[in-house]
C-alpha cells in the first residue's frame, strides 16, 4: 500500500510541469502578432493633430498681437524670417523684434509647415524672409485682411483669417 502511494504521487509531481521555453516564445510571438494588428488597424491622424494644434497656438499669438497693439497704443505686426513669425512693433526707426521666450516653442513649431498667406489675391510663401510685416495689427483693435494657410503633411490644410477664427480648408 505504502508503495502505491509514493509511485501516484511522484506521477501527480511529474504531471504538473510548467511551460516550455517553445512554449513560452509561441505565446508571446502569437501576443505580438495580435498587438501589430490591432495597431496597423488603429486609424491614424498623420500630424493632423499637431497641424491642429500650431494652428490654435498661431490664433493665440495673432490674438496676443492684437491685444499689445491694443494696449501699448501702437502697430504691432507679424513678420516672417526663416519661416517662423515674428512679433514686431512699430517704432520711430521702424520694425523692432520683440523678443518673448514664451513665443519660441511656437516659432520652432511654425518652422517645421509650410505657410502661405493669401492677401489681395495673391499667395505669399512664408518660407521666405521679409523685411515688413506681413499681418497688422493697430492700436484701435483692427487687423489687415488675411488668410494664413498651414500645409501639412500628406497636403492636408488648415487656415486662419483675420477673424482670428481656425477653419478647415477643403
Amino acid at each position: 500500500m505504502i508503495s502505491a502511494i509514493g509511485n501516484s504521487l511522484k506521477r501527480a509531481h511529474h504531471s504538473q510541469r510548467g511551460m516550455t521555453l517553445l512554449e513560452l516564445l509561441l505565446v508571446l510571438l502569437i501576443i505580438g502578432l495580435l498587438s501589430a494588428a490591432a495597431v496597423l488597424t488603429l486609424p491614424s491622424d498623420s500630424g493632423e493633430r499637431d497641424m491642429r494644434q500650431l494652428s490654435e497656438r498661431m490664433v493665440a499669438f495673432f490674438r496676443y498681437a492684437r491685444q499689445e497693439a491694443v494696449f501699448s497704443g501702437t502697430t504691432h505686426g507679424i513678420l516672417w524670417q526663416g519661416g517662423k513669425p515674428l512679433l514686431v512693433k512699430r517704432s520711430t526707426s521702424g520694425w523692432d523684434i520683440q523678443s518673448d521666450s514664451r513665443l519660441e516653442s511656437l516659432q520652432s513649431a511654425a518652422g517645421q509647415y509650410a505657410m502661405f498667406l493669401e492677401r489681395s489675391q495673391k499667395l505669399l510663401d512664408l518660407s521666405q524672409d521679409y523685411q515688413t510685416p506681413q499681418i497688422l495689427f493697430t492700436n484701435d483693435g483692427q487687423v489687415s485682411p488675411f488668410t494664413l494657410i498651414i500645409r501639412g503633411p500628406q497636403g492636408k490644410e488648415l487656415s486662419l483669417n483675420d477673424s482670428l477664427t481656425l477653419e478647415q480648408a477643403e
